[in-house]
């Protein structure tokens, strides 16, 4: 036997125990979706408080560069 062939055999060999089951598919759906919700709600909670996390500490500094006539908490428009 040559050596391609006995490397040959040797992937055959092992092509049978990596086969991917139904469950193990099932598994790792599983947790890819688990990884991609918790990823998704803390997007999702970062995009809803930060802005007004940042607008309630910042406001102090922001305010002064407003001109004086526009009263504060009111929008353009």
């Amino acid at each position: 036997m040559t050596t391609a062939t006995t490397e040959l055999d040797n992937l055959v060999e092992t092509k049978g125990t990596q086969e991917l089951t139904y469950f193990r598919a099932l598994l790792y759906a599983a947790v890819v979706g688990a990884a991609g919700g918790l990823t998704a709600t803390v997007y999702y909670f970062v995009l809803e408080f930060l802005p007004e996390l940042v607008w309630e500490t910042s406001r102090a500094s922001i305010v002064p560069w407003f001109p004086a006539w526009l009263p504060p908490g009111t929008t353009p428009g």
